[in-house]
């Protein structure tokens, strides 16, 4: 069960999208598989930002935020980021701000 989270319902804006994709480093691939991206998905993102590894995962995040609509909150973004495959509590416990 999903730790409670204020406003975990609430669809993520773009300047947190933003904020998380500089602090995501290698493990931003098993996110957006937890996020349900993919492996299609993500050749193509790496294949149109090759020479912006940041672009890339912000692109990431936007296109799980598009493809998921209600459904991309806070909540699940959270819990992704906890998943054992992601290990980023730290960037979890930032959103819960």
């Amino acid at each position: 069960m999903a730790d409670y989270v204020p406003n975990g319902d609430q669809q993520i804006g773009r300047d947190i999208l933003q904020n998380l994709a500089r602090e995501l480093t290698a493990e931003w691939k098993p996110l957006a598989r937890k996020l349900g991206i993919s492996e299609g998905a993500l050749y193509n993102l790496e294949q149109d930002h090759t020479r912006n590894n940041q672009e890339t995962k912000y692109q990431m995040l936007l296109a799980w935020r598009q493809n998921q609509g209600a459904g991309a909150t806070r909540a699940n973004l959270i819990e992704a980021l906890r998943h054992p495959d992601v290990q980023r509590a730290d960037l979890a416990d930032s959103l819960k701000k």
